[in-house]
């Protein structure tokens, strides 16, 4: 079987899913601080609506500011969780490449599957919610992730053919010189 020894078509394979890597923990650091400092900001106008709200109809302020607020923060700890899962997999897939473990690297596979499922399935609720622009824009980054984890199989499939990648590579090198 032909197996690709780059990425893109322009980068060796091993320092793409590096990148990719690399890409994948700033993105989702950035998205997981992000969606903390929101849910704090929430948390906060939720304490000033409770301290402004001298309404004398308790059923139109539940129903009102409380399920809205409810509803942001349910899906704000949502991508938080998820942001730093995906931290913690993209820290064992850089692992997996520097060090050759190819389960490191067959974690982060994975659970960018489960992530994939997760993307679609947002897609579809955006689709019936009628965002479809959202969706689409949703439905496309998914794309991306599907072929950067294609790229990481196949440095999975490497790995288990015997081919090194990261530091373990070098020292093959350096025994192979001596030899």
């Amino acid at each position: 079987m032909c197996w690709a020894e780059k990425c893109c078509f322009c980068v060796k394979i091993n320092i793409g899913t590096t990148i990719i890597g690399i890409g994948s923990f700033i993105i989702f650091s950035i998205l997981a601080v992000t969606s903390a400092v929101l849910l704090v900001l929430e948390d906060e106008e939720k304490k000033i609506l409770k301290m402004s709200t001298n309404s004398t109809n308790p059923v139109q302020h539940v129903f009102g500011t409380d399920v809205r607020i409810i509803s942001i923060n349910v899906i704000l700890v949502t991508v938080l969780i998820v942001s730093v899962l995906a931290v913690f997999f993209s820290v064992l897939l850089l692992i997996g490449i520097i060090k050759n473990r190819p389960g490191l690297v067959l974690s982060y596979f994975s659970f960018g599957i489960m992530a994939t499922i997760l993307m679609q399935l947002g897609c579809l609720l955006l689709l019936l919610s009628q965002y479809w622009y959202f969706s689409l824009i949703w439905f496309i980054v998914s794309l991306f992730y599907i072929h950067y984890l294609v790229v990481v199989h196949t440095v999975y499939e490497l790995m288990q053919r015997g081919k090194l990648f990261g530091v373990t590579a070098s020292e093959g090198l350096e025994e192979e010189l001596l030899n």
